[in-house]
């Protein structure tokens, strides 16, 4: 019982929380529905590769503009009000989506769940950082990734079990908006966040509500009253337009934008948005079962989650930012370097081309030519009858336009096999490893307390306003990212692609080492002290302001 005195947790707040990180849930079962789903719809809908990174991409541009609007309906209307109204947005949108029959009306229906999940992000992370005791608020935040993993990890297992079902994509939404639907019905009972109420003058209500999230031998009064003696200090800076006049709220609002970034530069959600296509690239598994591949590569990210949940009070954020960073830079590496190995020694074309096009002497330079694919007989390390041939564009590239590869039988019973952007090679195992270990280190560090420690580290007159603002950040880079990926691997090859993602993974490792500082231990209400420091010690000075 000591533990639990300590910390305060009673079964109220637990199940709060719990609520409320269902919305990570969504947003992580939306995350990689495109991917699971990308192979049937393109084929349905007959979508050209242009419509295709349209669709991809704009989830992140109504998850943009959603995080900054919910910053202002956050501040006036609450938490609360903000949940809810992201939950009947995601239902309505995963609606259109499951019915659409038409390129434009899966665009308005994803550009109506990215709405719902940019309030999410947004908003979840503060009203479980505002409902937490200090001693437990980071296993408390992190609750909402726990969630998140748990929706790639559900979607995976969707879609590897309705791949072969006719139409079966349409079921995966409508799930989703089931879980939705369940979240907007509960949510009506739970309490809206005590130091909202404060902050609005609804002082007894507010009491009334962290009270009854707290254990009975918990000194709340001491943290009501701490919490009002905040907000009467600064109630005159409450608004946008002083969101930028306090220097310690714009160091704050500096570190929060370059995690979200760091997050979204790590390579996670464009990695996971073409799972399924880069798992097909590597030879391992076909359309049907390259869902499972993810599935377990989904699985090795809950492990990290695990250790990092595990660690989080423990060794503190700063440490766990730092190791993930890291890891993921060597993650990339290792891709990188396996990827430009298999290009270096990759087989040989031995056929002479049909098309001037694609007139190339390894499988390598032929992938890499537009609309070229690599046709080979036998297997990995042992291929026979090879040649560079030009793709189906109208079949989706999956088999050549004449020759064996062309032959749909053939290809059927494995006779012949047809590499569109990818090369025959008993070693490309080792790139999912890379990628299995990339998604390790992202949930131990960065992917959740990227989150976490964004919903900390502003003051309560502000920290709606700027975590839209950072937020905004994480989903725009996401977007820039997502749609110059397939650039990029055009003008440098993806082993380049894999280069750059490290080199950038390292300039965020650099830079946090000095201003990242450790938020753990330290009370919402006293996080603005910990920015008075000059920004570029801010992570190498032991942290003073820890509460009591």
């Amino acid at each position: 019982m000591a533990g639990q005195a300590s910390n305060g947790v009673n079964c109220n707040l637990v199940l709060a929380a719990l609520l409320t990180s269902v919305g990570g849930f969504l947003a992580g079962y939306e995350v990689i529905l495109f991917s699971a789903c990308l192979i049937h719809i393109r084929e349905e809908l007959h979508l050209t590769v242009l419509w295709l990174q349209i669709l991809g991409a704009i989830i992140y541009i109504g998850g943009c503009v959603a995080s900054l609007s919910s910053g202002v309906l956050s501040e006036f209307f609450g938490r609360k009000f903000v949940i809810i109204s992201s939950s009947v947005t995601y239902i309505v949108g995963a609606v259109v989506v499951a019915t659409s029959y038409t390129q434009q009306q899966i665009l308005a229906g994803r550009l109506i769940t990215g709405l719902s999940l940019g309030a999410i992000t947004m908003c979840v992370p503060i009203f479980l950082s505002e409902i937490s005791t200090t001693t437990i608020r980071g296993p408390i935040t992190i609750l909402y990734y726990v969630l998140f993993s748990l929706g790639l990890l559900a979607v995976t297992l969707m879609g590897a079990s309705l791949s072969t079902l006719p139409q079966g994509w349409r079921y995966m939404p409508v799930v989703g908006s089931f879980v939705a639907l369940l979240q907007f019905g509960f949510f009506f009972f739970v309490p809206e966040s005590p130091r909202w109420l404060i902050s609005r003058g609804r002082v007894e209500e507010g009491r009334e509500v962290l009270l009854s999230l707290r254990l009975k031998n918990y000194p709340s009064e001491a943290e009501v009253n701490s919490i009002k003696a905040d907000v009467d200090a600064n109630v005159d800076k409450r608004g946008f337009r002083n969101l930028f006049k306090a220097a310690s709220v714009r160091k704050a609002l500096l570190v929060g934008s370059l995690l979200q970034l760091s997050q979204a530069f790590s390579g996670f959600f464009t990695i996971t948005l073409y799972s399924t296509t880069i798992v097909t690239m590597t030879g391992l598994a076909g359309r049907t079962g390259a869902m499972w591949v993810v599935t377990g590569i989904v699985s090795v990210g809950l492990c990290g989650l695990v250790v990092g949940l595990a660690l989080v009070e423990r060794v503190g954020r700063r440490p766990l930012v730092l190791a993930s960073l890291l890891g993921i830079a060597i993650s990339h590496l290792f891709v990188a370097i396996t990827l430009h190995v298999l290009y270096d020694y990759s087989p040989g074309v031995q056929l002479p081309a049909a098309d001037p096009q694609c007139e190339a002497n390894t499988c390598s330079s032929c992938i890499y030519r537009s609309g070229c694919g690599f046709c080979f007989s036998g297997g990995a390390g042992d291929e026979q009858d090879t040649a560079c041939v030009l793709a189906d564009s109208a079949d989706y590239y999956r088999r050549a336009v004449s020759g064996s590869c062309s032959n749909a039988t053939l290809l059927g019973e494995g006779a012949y096999t047809f590499a569109y952007k990818w090369c025959p090679h008993p070693q490309t195992w080792l790139i999912l490893f890379g990628i299995s270990l990339q998604i390790f280190f992202y949930f131990l560090g960065v992917g959740p307390l990227a989150w976490t420690i964004n919903s900390e580290i502003f003051p309560w007159w502000t920290r709606s306003m700027a975590v839209s603002i950072t937020s905004a950040v994480n989903w725009a880079g996401c977007c820039v990212l997502g749609l110059s990926f397939l650039s990029l691997m055009e003008a440098i090859f993806m082993h380049g692609v894999f280069y750059l993602l490290t080199g950038v993974n390292l300039v965020f490792l650099l830079v946090f080492y000095f201003i990242l500082p450790e938020t753990a231990g330290v009370s919402l209400e006293d996080m603005e002290k910990l920015f008075r420091m000059h920004l570029g010690t801010l992570g190498l000075k032991k942290n003073r302001v820890a509460s009591e």
